[in-house]
């Protein structure tokens, strides 16, 4: 019988993206660096999505809550927090605890 390979998704920070082509988080993720060396090739990067913003709530904010509701719809079975919302997000904790509320496993780096 075939496994079904691993869902992981990667969340950035929103601020970043703006001037972030993502292209260290993908790189990182496909050539199984860093973060990523562990996973098996067969494993699928079912999501890169971002944040709410500075100014969203993530444990209160509707958007937010939806996005980790769809993740868990996909199977997702973690969440990547790119390498921009570890070192400079201050809401990093507020994201932490919304993750661990909806039961989402998640890893503090990507590349």
């Amino acid at each position: 019988m075939e496994q079904t390979p691993e869902k992981i998704a990667i969340m950035v920070c929103r601020n970043t993206a703006r001037s972030c082509t993502g292209a260290g988080c993908f790189t990182a993720f496909y050539e199984r660096k860093s973060a990523f060396a562990d996973y098996p090739e067969e494993t699928v990067l079912a999501a890169y999505f971002d944040c709410s913003g500075c100014d969203a709530r993530e444990k209160d904010d509707p958007d937010f809550t939806k996005k980790l509701e769809k993740l868990r719809a996909l199977g997702v079975g973690r969440v990547h927090l790119a390498s921009c919302c570890v070192k400079h997000c201050e809401h990093l904790p507020a994201i932490r605890a919304a993750l661990e509320e909806k039961g989402i496993p998640y890893v503090a780096e990507t590349h």
